[in-house]
């Protein structure tokens, strides 16, 4: 046999051997590139750990998958071997090894993991397993705190609540839980004469009770509430309840309050007897004393002073033309006094005026100062018109020009004080 006749029966195995060698590698290739390669059936493999053979196939997961993801399904044309795409094929699944569902479950803080109790397929547990609440059960409430007592009769502390209200709150909110019908006014025509005193009195009522609660109320506000009150007695026609002591007042504020509301009360009066003008004096009466009262309550006040020749009397002066004088020359000082405080002695009333002057320049600079002689002033009756008058010099060795004269009064019966300032001019000799 030639040599020619043995190459072809050595090559055609030789080659066919080899050919079937290439394809079996190719085909198994996902043996050694498991992530990148494509295995006979036409899916691709995920990337796993090349440390581990914990692998599971896609087509075969484990009951915690199938609760996951839905269940992976290949394409028609996979299964029938082809290796053309599949471009309806789905997404592949995540695989999750044995070794990772091990620690999930046994991990307390995976919220997943008591999804392993349930059966396959279900991602919430069914309606009949859940837990049935009543309608008449009633949701348990926190503990009340600790100095709030619980009645036991609610859900809510309302005993508890009301006791931190005040006392008419709590009578009028325990009778609308109660269900009680609220007190009502009784309906009445507008011009019946009577609704105006019922709503007076009720009026009379609360400011009494509010007097009555407030003791940490403010000495002003507890004044100004004691003063309206006694304007509501009046308004009653209760002149006694109206002249009641308040307990704060001075006696001056006392006794101008029972005066001015006596006034307020003969003014009011319906029925003025025996006639109006002897109605009216009996008005003015009230309303002097009540100014007696009043003007001690006042600050001192001092008229401007006027240089004068001659007083004839209160508001009857003979004045200077100019007030320009020469060094040294006399003059009379004329002023009015108003809320002077007058005393009640066995003689009559008494007032008590200690006066100074001061003289100063044009710069400021005082160049005189002196005092004034104090006298008693005694009268049968309370002056209403109190004036006073001195005999001053003008100062000696000054230099011409302008001066001014500041006067000062102090009232020793009342403890307060006034002044008062007008200006002239010392002339050239």
């Amino acid at each position: 046999m030639s040599l020619s006749h043995l190459i072809p029966r050595f090559v055609r195995p030789s080659l066919l051997g080899l050919a079937m060698i290439l394809v079996g590698l190719s085909g198994c290739q996902s043996w050694w590139n498991r992530s990148n390669s494509q295995s006979l059936l036409g899916f691709t493999n995920e990337s796993q750990d090349k440390n581990t053979d914990d692998w599971e196939h896609p087509n075969a997961p484990g009951d915690r998958d199938r609760k996951i993801a839905p269940l992976y399904k290949p394409s028609t044309t996979a299964m029938r071997g082809e290796n053309k795409p599949d471009t309806q094929t789905e997404k592949p699944v995540r695989v999750t090894l044995p070794r990772d569902r091990q620690k999930d479950n046994d991990s307390p803080s995976n919220p997943g993991s008591d999804l392993a109790k349930l059966p396959a397929g279900q991602t919430e547990p069914p309606a009949s397993s859940k837990p049935v609440v009543p309608a008449t059960a009633s949701v348990p409430v926190a503990k009340a705190p600790e100095g709030i007592p619980d009645s036991g009769k609610s859900q809510v502390d309302i005993e508890g609540a009301l006791t931190l209200l005040p006392a008419d709150y709590q009578a009028t909110l325990r009778k609308r839980i109660a269900g009680e019908p609220e007190e009502k006014l009784p309906e009445t025509d507008p011009k019946d004469p009577s609704r105006w005193t019922h709503e007076l009195n009720q009026s009379v009522v609360a400011l009494e009770k509010l007097l009555e609660a407030s003791t940490d109320m403010e000495p002003a506000m507890r004044m100004h509430h004691e003063m309206t009150l006694r304007l509501l007695y009046l308004a009653q026609r209760n002149l006694e309840q109206a002249k009641r002591p308040i307990s704060d007042a001075t006696p001056h504020e006392q006794e101008y309050l029972e005066h001015q509301l006596t006034a307020l009360f003969h003014a009011t009066s319906p029925d003025p007897i025996p006639s109006r003008p002897r109605h009216w004096a009996l008005v003015a009466s009230e309303d002097r004393h009540a100014d007696r009262h009043l003007a001690a309550l006042g600050s001192l006040q001092v008229s401007p002073p006027v240089f004068c020749t001659q007083v004839d009397g209160f508001g009857v002066t003979h004045k200077f033309d100019k007030n320009s004088f020469a060094p040294d020359q006399q003059v009379l000082l004329y002023c009015e006094l108003e809320n002077v405080t007058s005393q009640k002695v066995r003689e009559g009333f008494e007032t008590k005026i200690k006066g100074s002057y001061e003289i100063r320049d044009s710069q400021g600079k005082r160049i005189v100062e002196q005092a004034l002689p104090m006298e008693p002033d005694l009268c049968s009756s309370q002056r209403r018109d109190f004036f006073l008058v001195y005999m001053i010099y003008m100062p000696q060795n000054v230099e011409p020009g302008k001066y001014e004269l500041i006067l000062t009064m102090e009232d020793l019966c009342g403890n307060k004080f006034g002044s008062s300032k007008t200006d002239f001019e010392i002339k050239k000799q």
